[in-house]
């Protein structure tokens, strides 16, 4: 298997990374969000919405895509500021989905190294994302990316779960430093 070949996001890729997003949402969180919220999810909304992203010449977020052989886009990163303490030394992973037909292929691994290493080269220190606490296989994808839990834990209030209970977000983060 070949590395997938990882390029900042396209205007035009916002229809792939809103399927790649919803289709993700659906397969990892189908146990752990309301069955509701899962089903309103729209495709056509989520293009509009990145689609716009995408043409912000001040957003201050950065958008890859995993390409595959054919050059479909079968993955998304979205790496931005961070969002907790508006530290400038702290870069925050916002998204990071792979297509469910594409998982365990290397693109996740692929977009996490691009990402990092651009973070590095603008001298950022650390890393940061948040992924939901009984979303194990995410965990285990961050933990074997070098990341680790940080303590910190929030509740999303505005996301219902399925079995009616909070549903909540751990924090993780990963040292860029070389001696880290």
């Amino acid at each position: 298997m070949s590395t997938p070949l990882v390029r900042r996001a396209k205007p035009a890729d916002a229809s792939a990374i809103a399927r790649i997003r919803i289709a993700g949402w659906r397969a990892a969180y189908q146990e752990l969000v309301d069955a509701a919220v899962l089903s309103d999810l729209d495709v056509a909304a989520d293009t509009d919405r990145f689609h716009g992203r995408l043409l912000d010449p001040d957003l201050p977020a950065r958008y890859w895509v995993s390409l595959a052989a054919d050059g479909q886009v079968l993955g998304f990163m979205v790496l931005g500021p961070d969002r907790d303490e508006s530290n400038p030394t702290i870069v925050e992973i916002w998204a990071l989905y792979v297509d469910p037909d594409a998982w365990r292929s290397g693109h996740g691994r692929a977009l996490m190294a691009v990402a990092l290493n651009a973070a590095r080269a603008e001298g950022h220190t650390a890393a940061r994302l948040w992924v939901l606490e009984e979303n194990h296989l995410g965990q285990v994808f961050y933990d074997s990316c070098g990341f680790s839990p940080d303590g910190t834990v929030q509740p999303l209030e505005t996301l219902p779960s399925a079995a009616g209970l909070p549903v909540v977000e751990v924090r993780y983060r990963l040292s860029l430093q070389p001696d880290a």
